[in-house]
């Protein structure tokens, strides 16, 4: 795909992505359905199908040979379609679907548009804070049109960290101990640890300096709560790993760990896999 190209799809893209907001604030100031997908804290909303449809058919009508993997029709089919090399846009309509059913202002649309397997753009919408964070590859990540940058926070003491380790709620509500466990540990090695419901506004947060480093490792994740996000975060100069095999990271593998600093991030990565082998059952 051609640079003009690249151009032409993320403007038509943030245009959608602003309309789509629209629908996004309709639900969150009303009454919503809701209704669980997986397990009792993985919901989904009539606005999540809503902003969904909205943005496959109207991207499809201008690209109508791209491809599509969206949250909403993947669940529905069951599983997401394969990534190939073909131009394909990566969609998660509303993320933080929790908070949006709750009213907490920390939701966001995200659309990535990946050719060859890669993002090429990512943009992550929250339009309750107005807040509209973009990256094309190789330009930098902004928000709201001005440049931001990762944290320069290398000493784990000083790090504000956000790790989604948590499984999901069982049929008998039960947490594995070693997940408490671990949160506990970060928040006595790390300045603090915090999870705000959104993996994609949280990954822009470590984007934009305010959070100095984020995993998250779920059955739940999709590619949809992590490419756009994480190009931006690697358009604000963050590193980005594997937090199982510490390589490197892959949309569609679904977990994601990233930090501000190299320095950082083998020092918490190192604590965290030292805290799991002297925990976790063999």
């Amino acid at each position: 795909m051609q640079r003009q190209e690249v151009e032409d799809c993320f403007a038509t893209a943030v245009e959608l992505v602003r309309e789509a907001g629209k629908i996004v604030m309709e639900g969150f100031r009303s009454e919503k359905k809701v209704s669980k997908k997986t397990h009792a804290a993985d919901l989904v909303t009539g606005y999540d199908t809503r902003v969904e449809v909205f943005l496959i058919s109207s991207l499809k009508r201008k690209y109508p040979s791209h491809q599509f993997i969206g949250e909403e029709s993947s669940f529905a089919e069951g599983s997401p379609p394969a990534l190939s090399d073909a131009p394909t846009w990566i969609i998660d309509p509303i993320d933080g679907t929790m908070n949006f059913v709750h009213g907490l202002p920390l939701v966001a649309v995200c659309v990535a548009l990946a050719v060859n397997r890669k993002a090429v753009i990512g943009i992550v919408y929250n339009p309750v804070l107005e807040q509209l964070y973009t990256a094309v590859a190789g330009r930098g990540a902004l928000l709201n049109s001005e440049p931001i940058r990762v944290s320069s926070v290398t000493d784990m003491t000083k790090a504000l960290v956000n790790f989604w380790t948590v499984l999901p709620k069982s049929s008998n509500d039960s947490i594995p101990e070693v997940d408490y466990g671990l949160k506990n540990f970060l928040k006595r090695i790390t300045h603090g640890h915090l999870e705000l419901g959104s993996c994609a506004v949280e990954l822009c947060f470590v984007a934009a300096g305010s959070i100095d480093a984020f995993c998250v490792n779920l059955p739940n994740i999709g590619c949809w709560d992590l490419a756009a996000a994480a190009l931006i975060v690697q358009e604000a100069g963050g590193v980005l790993v594997d937090p199982e095999t510490g390589g490197e990271f892959d949309m569609m593998k679904c977990r994601i760990f990233c930090a501000g600093t190299n320095e950082l991030a083998t020092s918490v990565l190192k604590e965290v896999n030292h805290f799991k082998c002297s925990t976790v059952p063999k």
